[in-house]
């Protein structure tokens, strides 16, 4: 597969938001609401970069921007789409990081097994930072339909259409990431006064 942005994948930094978006459009523009949700994603991920330094806020951003591009016909290798976003990108020569946050993002690492994953962690080790907490909380504020939603509606929503004990602890993982991005912005605020 081609390269399909105009920037240099191999960027230490990775894709600019504006190369992301464009990725994420040329993949996801024909699947539904897809592409409206990620675009959402990148642009609560946009919110949060004071959190971080520049290098890292663009990182966080592209991540939530391509989160869901292995639902793509085009990039479908094992059904289980972070870990084909994942595949993608460092087929396609992104940074490492990258695709270690595509592959798992909204703590994923969870219902990989139930996916047929066994091995996510060892393909991509998962990072445990607030830039994955943050790319959590800009999924979980993005409707699947592309309007800002507050997270638990997203996550009854989810409940209600993939209920299981995973999922269960999938969500409390993700109110946990949540919660520590929500600490995180408090801090900054007072910071700010």
């Amino acid at each position: 597969m081609s390269k399909l942005v105009s920037g240099d994948p191999s960027d230490p930094l990775g894709p600019t938001r504006q190369d992301a978006q464009a990725l994420a459009h040329d993949l996801l523009h024909d699947h539904g609401t897809r592409w409206v949700h990620v675009l959402t994603a990148g642009s609560v991920a946009a919110g949060l970069a004071h959190l971080f330094d520049p290098d890292e806020a663009g990182l966080l951003v592209a991540a939530a921007t391509l989160h869901d591009i292995g639902y793509s016909a085009r990039v479908v290798r094992t059904g289980f789409h972070p870990l084909d976003g994942a595949l993608f990108l460092r087929s396609e020569g992104y940074p490492e990081r990258l695709p270690r946050l595509v592959a798992h993002h909204s703590w994923a690492v969870l219902t990989a097994p139930q996916n047929g994953v066994h091995d996510l962690e060892d393909q991509f080790p998962r990072e445990d930072s607030l830039l994955a907490d943050a790319l959590a909380y800009s999924d979980m504020h993005s409707a699947p339909s592309g309007e800002v939603i507050d997270p638990e509606v997203r996550l009854a929503d989810i409940a209600r259409r993939h209920a299981s004990p995973v999922q269960a602890a999938r969500a409390d993982m993700l109110r946990a990431s949540i919660a520590r991005v929500n600490d995180a912005l408090r801090r900054a605020h007072r910071r700010e006064d």
